[in-house]
C-alpha cells in the first residue's frame, strides 16, 4: 500500500485509536514510521480497503471532530524538535483519514529493559525522567497532552536517551465529546 511517496511495510502495532504502521520514505531512502487515524470505536474500512468511514450516521460528527484534532495534533507536534519526542515530518490526509510520518525510532520500551535487569538505580533514572519531563513541558506549551504515557511508550535508544512514542491524544478529545 502507498500513502503519497510511502510504501508501508509492515504493520507494528494496533490500538483502540490506530494503526502504526513501518513504511518506507520512496523520495528520501529512508524508513519512517506512520500512524494513521482509525478510532475503532467509530470507524470501518471501506471495501477499497484504503479509505476510512465513520461506522454509521450518528458517530459521523465524532469521526471527524477526531479526525481534525487527529490533524491538530500532528501539526502542533510537528512544531516540538526535542530530542525526547518523536520528530514528526509530515501529516497527511487522504482516504477520508490522516497519517502522521515519524521517525522510526530504534530503540527499547522502559518495561523491557526493566525486565531484563534489576531495578533501575537513582542515578541512571533520573536522567532519563529529567528529559522526558522537559519534553512533556513542550508538549503541554503547545496545548497538548500526551494522552497514552505509560512505560511502553518511552523508548530508550542505544545512547540512552528516552523517546516518547505513540502521542493519542485525540483518545482525550473522544472522552471529552462522548
Amino acid at each position: 500500500t502507498h500513502i503519497g511517496v510511502y510504501e508501508i511495510k509492515r504493520l507494528i502495532s494496533v490500538d483502540r485509536s490506530g494503526f502504526i504502521y513501518s513504511a518506507w520514505n520512496e523520495h528520501l531512502n529512508t524508513q519512517v514510521t506512520v500512524k494513521e487515524y482509525f478510532p475503532a470505536d467509530f470507524a470501518v474500512r471501506r471495501q477499497d480497503g484504503a479509505s476510512v468511514a465513520a461506522k454509521s450516521a450518528e458517530e459521523e460528527e465524532l469521526y471527524h471532530y477526531g479526525l481534525k484534532n487527529f490533524l491538530r495534533l500532528g501539526d502542533k507536534l510537528s512544531e516540538i524538535h526535542h530530542p525526547s519526542i518523536v520528530g514528526i515530518h509530515n501529516v497527511l490526509k487522504f482516504n477520508n483519514t490522516a497519517y502522521l510520518i515519524m521517525d522510526q525510532i530504534q530503540g527499547v520500551a522502559i518495561t523491557d529493559l526493566h525486565e531484563a535487569a534489576s531495578d533501575f538505580t537513582e542515578s541512571e533514572l533520573n536522567p532519563i525522567l529529567a528529559s522526558v519531563l522537559e519534553a512533556l513541558q513542550q508538549v503541554h506549551s503547545k496545548g497538548l497532552a500526551h494522552g497514552d504515557l505509560f512505560p511502553g511508550n518511552l523508548l530508550i535508544r542505544a545512547n540512552g536517551l528516552p523517546v516518547l512514542v505513540n502521542f493519542a491524544a485525540e483518545r482525550l478529545v473522544f472522552a471529552t465529546q462522548s
